[in-house]
């Protein structure tokens, strides 16, 4: 067997689709999924796990060239630039004031972007969360359902947040590898402070 699948058939893949399912958990007509575990209660716990008051940015430069993570560069012009108040200084656009501005324009998907998937992102042999039809996910619309802001703002009460090499290597990190030999942890070096931690 390829061990790229880590030991799973195609038989037992469908069995965990069934085992592991949380559709109708929380009520048919749920769109949260196990965001739900996420509650009032966990977020205060999450709080007293802070022990220094450290800001990290998360931020990184935005690149428009083609590399072996960013497939599909966003976009990027500019729809006000100060080069034309310079030449025409009395110059005044409609908004009542001189600025720059420009427009960005990416596909929320593959290793350049982090982004938080929805539940109406994933079909299953035509359905996504909840046994809801994928034509509920439209051309027109997007999805109508089960869309990304029906998380609403997240936190996660963990003492260390799953990451990738790449972001781990960005914030200047060394995430624990599988094959450091002192270590049994996964790379991510998870510490879940509860036995029903959201889906990250």
């Amino acid at each position: 067997m390829n061990d790229s699948n880590f030991g799973l058939t195609e038989a037992t893949v469908e069995q965990l689709f069934t085992s592991l399912s949380n559709w109708g958990r929380w009520g048919d007509d749920d769109q949260k999924g196990t965001l739900n575990l996420l509650t009032a209660e966990k977020i205060l716990q999450a709080k007293e796990l802070i022990n220094e008051g450290v800001s990290v940015s998360l931020s990184r430069v935005i690149s428009d060239e083609p590399s072996i993570d960013v497939l599909d560069p966003p976009l990027h012009h500019m729809t006000f630039s100060g080069e034309q108040f310079a030449l025409h200084p009395e110059e005044v656009p409609e908004i009542g004031l001189q600025l720059s501005r420009d427009f960005l324009g990416w596909t929320y998907h593959g290793l350049y972007m982090t982004h938080l998937d929805a539940l109406s992102h994933v079909f299953f042999r035509g359905q996504m969360y909840n046994k809801k039809s994928s034509q509920l996910v439209t051309t027109a619309e997007g999805a109508t359902i089960q869309s990304v802001e029906e998380a609403g703002p997240v936190s996660f009460p963990a003492e260390s947040l799953p990451m990738s090499r790449s972001i781990a290597g960005f914030l200047g990190l060394k995430p624990v590898m599988r094959s450091d030999p002192m270590s049994s942890k996964p790379y991510w070096n998870l510490k879940v402070s509860s036995p029903n931690p959201a889906t990250f």
